[in-house]
């Protein structure tokens, strides 16, 4: 698998490719995630723009732009990867000794808010009454 991210405009993937079968199995340019704080969803980097998100042109990424209610890509960064938790290998369930943590490379992302998430946030959220209680 290849896949490619758009760094520029606030971070999305915008190639998803099987290199054994040189099919592409990116449909369509969203947030990369969703988050929710305090009850409003928030995208996570993605393209907004697209007209048809069944299958993805690549002439199309040009005119694509970065959502302004999502979080933006701010940095990346390349490490080793690193045991997540500790592992008791057990042999008899492995069909071979395999190494932990598995090798490679951790690919990071840093994603960051901006003026317009903040605007649009302050606009939707005049009062508490949405919010959830608790006690």
């Amino acid at each position: 698998m290849s896949r490619i991210f758009d760094v520029q405009k606030g971070g999305a993937t915008i190639g998803l490719d099987n290199l054994m079968t040189g099919e592409n199995m990116l449909r369509s340019v969203r947030a990369e995630a969703m988050i929710e704080v305090n009850g409003i969803e928030l995208p996570v980097g993605g393209l907004i723009g697209q007209p048809i998100h069944n299958y993805l042109l690549p002439e199309w990424l040009e005119a694509m732009q970065a959502d302004p209610k999502a979080l933006k890509l701010q940095c990346f960064y390349w490490s080793e990867t690193e045991a997540r938790m500790s592992w008791k290998k057990r042999p008899e369930w492995m069909p071979k000794d395999l190494p932990w943590p598995e090798p490679g490379k951790k690919l990071t992302f840093e994603y960051q808010e901006y003026a317009a998430l903040v605007q649009s946030l302050m606009s939707g959220t005049v009062s508490d009454l949405s919010r959830k209680e608790l006690l």
